[in-house]
């Protein structure tokens, strides 16, 4: 299926509570002008999921039947996003688990902000940063879990009276840096800062969740194959990965040959797809999504 808004199905969108711009309803408005008929949150390494979020989006016309998330996982060295589906995933010990890789990154933007206070910049409280206080009080996004440079910036910029995109100069990661004041390094390696692509997918699979390998191609161009990516997934196959997001603005042509193939070898693969909304200009409703033969196939898989 191609063309503008011609899919009424999107699993793969995000939310300020993660890394996203909007809130949950503002999501669910944006998707339902858009003509979407069944939302799923995927935030990252986390739960958006509530009645109130339900109901809301049933009042526009819109089903989520699963909660849903993403985890920033690593095999070999490369990097894989794996999205896990489900009707109650708040079980057990499942979102203290996959809550990690966010937690490593809390950590190293707690410390960010430590720095930028010792050079004597005025901020919030690490808490009241997290959930967006405002001039009077209130908090724009009260359940966000992850820290983001954007939002550690915003206050930044607010203090000094500069820009976002100067704040952010203020700690940048860059290699050639014009006016970086500090400068934090990882504290862990980069296999030890993201779970297991492999635990996580039998962790999953196990507990009777959906698992889709997200824009699978993502890290081409940056260390990892098309070759070594498809390998990895035969290999992510046998551990009990059901299927690939075959939609994607990550995905080019040639990706889509490689798709194309891995399906002729694994016929029982399922064919998931989304936006990847994020609220910016990357991604947007309608053009990405599951058709509802492949949305209906997959829904039988998930048994949690």
């Amino acid at each position: 299926m191609s063309g503008v808004n011609s899919y009424e199905i999107d699993m793969h969108t995000h939310t300020i509570n993660s890394d996203g711009r909007n809130t949950p309803y503002e999501v669910i408005d944006i998707a339902a002008k858009s003509g979407i008929k069944i939302l799923t949150f995927t935030d990252h390494s986390g739960i958006t999921h509530s009645n109130d979020i339900v109901g809301y989006a049933k009042e526009n016309g819109i089903s989520i039947p699963f909660m849903g998330l993403e985890v920033s996982t690593i095999f070999e060295g490369n990097k894989y996003h794996v999205l896990g589906y489900g009707k109650n995933l708040r079980i057990d010990d499942l979102e203290d688990y996959l809550l990690y890789p966010t937690e490593v990154k809390n950590k190293r933007f707690i410390k960010i902000i430590e720095a930028l206070r010792d050079i004597g910049i005025v901020l919030p409280s690490n808490e009241d940063i997290r959930k967006g206080i405002r001039p009077d009080g209130t908090f724009a996004h009260p359940d966000k879990w992850m820290l983001t440079r954007t939002l550690i910036a915003t206050y930044v910029a607010q203090n000094l009276n500069i820009s976002i995109n100067e704040a952010k100069g203020i700690f940048s990661d860059s290699d050639d840096p014009k006016n970086r004041r500090i400068f934090i390094e990882e504290s862990l390696p980069v296999h030890e800062r993201y779970l297991p692509t492999t635990d996580v997918i039998s962790y999953l699979a196990k507990k009777g969740a959906g698992v889709i390998l997200a824009h699978p191609w993502w890290e081409c161009g940056r260390g990892n194959t098309t070759e070594r990516v498809k390998s990895d997934i035969f290999t992510f196959a046998e551990l009990g990965l059901h299927g690939l997001e075959c939609e994607s603005y990550h995905l080019t042509q040639e990706m889509n040959n490689e798709i194309k193939d891995i399906f002729r070898q694994l016929p029982h693969f399922h064919r998931i797809g989304g936006s990847d909304f994020h609220g910016d200009r990357r991604s947007s409703f309608g053009q990405r999504g599951v058709t509802w033969e492949d949305y209906h196939a997959f829904s039988k898989v998930i048994s949690i």
